[in-house]
């Protein structure tokens, strides 16, 4: 998504949900990426969950960031097992290894999305 999109985005929808949307649409990435079994598109795939993951690990260390502590911390550790899990599957990819990342997004989209 380009920054004019997310710009558009974030005032026309909640925060949340467009993190949500980001989630969902990198899980679809992966997803799709594992079934055609394209290995570029995969890595590509995979990279830019990574660079979502580290932007929500690095707000959560934001001085703004308005969230509770314990919930900051459970965030930035969730952002470095997907950065660690994603550096191997950059290294190595094996398909099969990506359903983890595919489930993480999903459950965390699902849980921004359950209030909203």
């Amino acid at each position: 998504m380009s920054h004019v999109m997310y710009q558009q985005a974030t005032r026309a929808e909640p925060p949340r949900v467009t993190e949500a949307r980001a989630l969902l649409n990198t899980a679809r990435g992966i997803s799709d990426a594992v079934e055609t079994e394209q290995p570029g598109a995969l890595l590509d795939a995979i990279r830019r969950n990574r660079q979502l993951w580290v932007m929500f690990g690095t707000s959560m260390m934001a001085a703004d960031c308005q969230l509770p502590a314990q919930i900051r911390l459970n965030i930035c550790q969730l952002a470095d097992f997907v950065s660690t899990r994603s550096i191997e599957l950059e290294v190595s990819p094996v398909a099969e290894r990506c359903q983890v990342l595919i489930n993480i997004n999903k459950q965390i989209a699902a849980g921004l999305l359950e209030n909203t």
